[in-house]
């Protein structure tokens, strides 16, 4: 599924909105203070999927890490 039409199903069902609003959320905020800036730019820039997972493997290693993925999971399944 490409991007754009996984983005219209999500507009489509409500989740689109949810994860928008996990967005704004102190648990993103406390996630992104604790992932390192410059693996994140680094991650950013790169086309490298190795990258891109370490710094997800770094996000997932904090609490509010943990938090947001389950709130998100939440949203994508009870959407």
């Amino acid at each position: 599924m490409d991007l754009m039409r996984m983005r219209q199903e999500m507009e489509r069902s409500g989740k689109l909105q949810q994860v928008e609003k996990l967005a704004g959320s102190e648990d993103v905020a406390a996630a992104v203070q604790a992932l390192d800036p410059v693996a994140l730019a680094q991650a950013k820039n790169s086309k490298d999927p190795a990258v891109m997972k370490a710094v997800l493997e770094q996000l997932l290693s904090t609490d509010a890490g943990k938090r947001l993925a389950e709130k998100v999971k939440a949203a994508m399944e009870h959407g």
